[in-house]
């Protein structure tokens, strides 16, 4: 007689949730779907492109003076804190210029601050409310193939305002491996869930019509593929519900691959 309901395992009823760049590309795919299966959703970030009254929106900018204060505050407001998920992508305007050949150590400086403190300022401030809580919740760091492995310039070459050799995402992505172990090990006790999804490269549509990145990048980056094609954003976003539910209950410190094959080669 099968004992387990595990239906129940991927429900989020009663589980209050918020994800850090809701309104982008993953993010509203994430949004979705922790609220189809039930949980209360805050979207956090500077602008909402989810029109759904029953989603809450918080404007936060994590590149402003004193983002930590306000995500405090924000969080002092909230009873408790079941999931957190960080799907942000702080550039600012020198990204395109963070090329090993083309940056500036001004600019690295400030691009190393955003992403730095995306991922780990802010991961630590959650942790660390869960457990003052005393809450057994659930973190998610959206990562990159490129903290496995290194960019293939095959791909980028000739293509206008795409460039290979960004040292500050690879910094940035590649020490997310480490730091999310660091942290599964120093919350573990806690019954704190820390995992990051390492996500491949993503088309992005509107209205069925390709929006980014262009077909030539499509088409050498699905021939390097073992499935042979890009993500579309729900496949990445389904990884992280899955880590945002207690089917995941024995899974922490992990860094999981959602690339169709990329880093198995």
């Amino acid at each position: 007689m099968i004992k387990n309901n595990y239906k129940n395992l991927f429900r989020l009823k009663n589980k209050n949730a918020f994800v850090l760049g809701g309104s982008g590309l993953i993010g509203k795919e994430i949004v979705k779907g922790l609220y189809q299966l039930g949980a209360t959703v805050t979207i956090l970030d500077k602008k909402n492109t989810i029109k759904e009254k029953n989603i809450n929106f918080l404007k936060f900018d994590l590149t402003s003076k004193n983002f930590d204060l306000k995500l405090n505050k924000i969080l002092d407001k909230t009873k408790k804190i079941d999931i957190f998920v960080n799907a942000s992508y702080p550039k600012d305007k020198s990204w395109s210029q963070s090329v090993i050949e083309k940056i500036k150590l001004k600019n690295f400086h400030a691009n190393i601050k955003n992403w730095t403190c995306s991922h780990v300022w802010i991961t630590k401030i959650i942790a660390e409310k869960m457990r003052k809580k005393k809450i057994a919740g659930h973190i998610i760091n959206l990562g990159s193939i490129y903290g496995l492995v290194g960019q293939n310039p095959n791909l980028y070459k000739n293509l206008r305002n795409m460039n290979s050799n960004n040292i500050v995402y690879s910094f940035v992505k590649g020490g997310l491996q480490s730091f999310t172990k660091q942290m599964a090990i120093t919350f573990g006790k806690d019954n704190i869930k820390i995992n990051t999804i390492n996500a491949g490269g993503v088309i992005n549509k509107n209205n069925n019509k390709v929006v980014s990145p262009n077909k030539k990048f499509i088409k050498r980056y699905s021939n390097e593929t073992p499935l042979g094609r890009m993500a579309n954003p729900s496949e990445i976003a389904s990884a992280v519900i899955f880590l945002c539910c207690d089917a995941s209950s024995y899974i922490t410190g992990s860094n999981i691959s959602v690339d169709g094959g990329w880093t198995s080669k």
